[in-house]
């Protein structure tokens, strides 16, 4: 075997030498892309699918046939747009909206992927295997064969497309006033971007001219999706202001840059939406008692939050109250008082950390982030396998005559479901936040010497992390903090000098100097620009970088 092989091996045996048996040859250690295939082998993300899967896969008909339209509402006749990011192939949802007599009549289109996906097939088992669709920095590792997840279930303009819609009417205080949730097909009319949604909402006057027949259309959508995110606010839910990164890669997986990733208008229109669909779902299948899985999400833990109210002290607040029987709208007014401070998206992100992990549930027992007593994953079948679960489910005892002897068998499938795809779910975060973590070291390891301005995101008894404004996140070691001798104060989660009382805190500004990155290690080290001239050199750190995610919360 040729040195600097990378394998994937399993072991067989323990005992001295370990007995191990050889699985696959991923490939020669410097190849481009080579980094981040050996990550998502670590979590056991296998990109390639099976040849059974391929095989059925050729069988299905990509395209929509007149035989599969049978038993659906046609939507056609509407004007029907998606919106999503610029390289984004895998289009979950389109939408569909009008006013009439001062209400919002919404239908959310959703891909049928069910239709496609039949339960206990080969795809559908490798759906399961997988659970949901991993984003890494330059790649997607799709839950369906792309045939399926960038083709005939994809949403793309000017083609059929079969669909299940949820088509509520929306009253202006932003809930719903009655709602169907039907089989259904469409054809979208416009294939928009975020960006692009965005430019008309700020009338830019060349891409306003280009939409010209449906510009109308996103200043309807923000004032519905003003309206239910009103209504969702007054309930309490809380708005997690976390960062997301944006990287830009070139064909061999380097990082260009990075940045951190907005969200303007478009983007929270789409969630508004899709949270209120998913809300409508999850309050029909749990009055009907269908079967299904829901996203819950458990009040925090006391001594959590207790933590989380010492690090508030040096701000002047704490909570108060009860933390046993905390409301959201308790938190979300906490968080509002630190807008437009530069602690806010630090304070935002430690809250989010004092929470419970949103997870799959048999049992609806609510939402606490969104403030929802019923709310469920029905939007992203695509990617999503919960999703899949709730359609097929919808199938079996909503559109067709349930079959009630099943239903016993499928109520005890949702407790392994939902197991599955929690573990399933935390496993790619777990990766991408690994790849994130390494290509954020590689970049940053053509970028030492360089100063920038941060803010404290995390203080621990070896130093401070730092954040800068691209996201990057790097450890200033206590060790080289040689103006004082620093203790750490757990109370208050702050560093202070003994003599001269300097405290280092959450939240604080300061200026920084690049002084080390590890690829391999996946750190990233920082030095207090004024200590640039006392100290050159800064020691390896265990901590990892820390990387903006998706709100998974929801």
């Amino acid at each position: 075997m040729t040195e600097g092989v990378i394998l994937v091996a399993k072991i067989v045996g323990y005992g001295d030498p370990l007995t191990i048996k050889l699985d696959k040859i991923l490939g020669y250690k410097n190849e481009p892309g080579m980094d981040v295939l050996t990550v998502l082998a670590e979590y056991g993300i296998e990109p390639k699918f099976p040849q059974e899967v391929m095989d059925q896969v050729e069988k299905i008909p990509m395209e929509v046939r007149e035989e599969d339209k049978k038993g659906r509402r046609d939507y056609t006749d509407r004007v029907v747009v998606t919106i999503d990011g610029e390289d984004a192939k895998d289009l979950d949802d389109a939408i569909s909206l009008k006013k009439v007599d001062g209400k919002y009549h919404l239908q959310v289109h959703i891909a049928d992927v069910s239709h496609y996906v039949r339960a206990y097939t080969p795809i559908d088992k490798e759906a399961e295997h997988r659970t949901t669709s991993v984003y890494v920095v330059d790649r997607v590792v799709p839950m369906l064969p792309q045939a399926l997840s960038n083709g005939v279930c994809s949403l793309h303009p000017n083609v059929l497309r079969l669909t299940l819609t949820c088509d509520m009417v929306v009253n202006p205080n932003g809930s719903v006033d009655t709602y169907e949730i039907v089989p259904s097909f469409i054809k979208s009319n416009y294939r928009m971007t975020y960006s692009n949604v965005n430019k008309i909402l700020d009338h830019d006057p060349q891409v306003t001219k280009q939409y010209e027949e449906v510009k109308d259309l996103f200043f309807l959508m923000k004032e519905a999706a003003d309206a239910i995110r009103t209504r969702r606010e007054g309930m309490g839910s809380i708005n997690f202001e976390t960062v997301e990164s944006k990287f830009k890669v070139d064909e061999n997986g380097k990082v260009l840059s990075i940045s951190a990733r907005t969200q303007d208008d478009a983007e929270l229109i789409i969630e508004d939406f899709m949270v209120l669909a998913n809300e409508t779902v999850a309050r029909h299948m749990k009055w009907l008692e269908i079967p299904s899985l829901y996203r819950v999400h458990e009040i925090p833990d006391k001594v959590k939050l207790q933590e989380f109210s010492k690090i508030l002290m040096p701000f002047g607040e704490k909570l108060r109250g009860d933390l046993s029987h905390i409301q959201p709208g308790v938190l979300q007014k906490l968080l509002t008082k630190f807008e437009g401070r530069p602690a806010f998206h630090v304070i935002s992100t430690v809250l989010l950390r004092s929470m419970q992990k949103a997870k799959y549930d048999p049992k609806c027992i609510g939402h606490f982030g969104l403030a929802l007593k019923e709310y469920l994953h029905f939007t992203s079948p695509i990617r999503r396998y919960p999703d899949l679960i709730v359609h097929r489910m919808l199938r079996k005892y909503h559109f067709n005559l349930p079959d009630e002897n099943a239903r016993i068998e499928d109520e005890k499938g949702m407790q392994t479901y939902a197991l599955e795809t929690s573990f399933g779910e935390r496993n790619a975060v777990e990766a991408e936040r690994e790849v994130e973590n390494m290509k954020k070291a590689e970049f940053m390891m053509d970028h030492i010497g360089e100063i920038h301005w941060g803010i404290i995101s995390a203080v621990t008894r070896f130093g401070f992390f730092v954040s800068l404004e691209n996201t990057v996140e790097g450890l200033v070691h206590i060790q080289n903090l040689t103006d004082d001798y620093y203790e750490f104060d757990a109370r208050l989660h702050s560093l202070r000098g003994s003599r001269t009382h300097r405290t280092f805190i959450l939240g604080q500004k300061l200026k920084i100097k690049v002084s080390g990155a590890s690829k391999e290690k996946k750190t990233v080290d920082f030095l207090l620009a004024e200590e640039v001239k006392r100290k050159s050199t800064v020691p390896a750190h265990k901590g990892g970088v820390a990387s903006g995610r998706k709100n998974r919360i929801r």
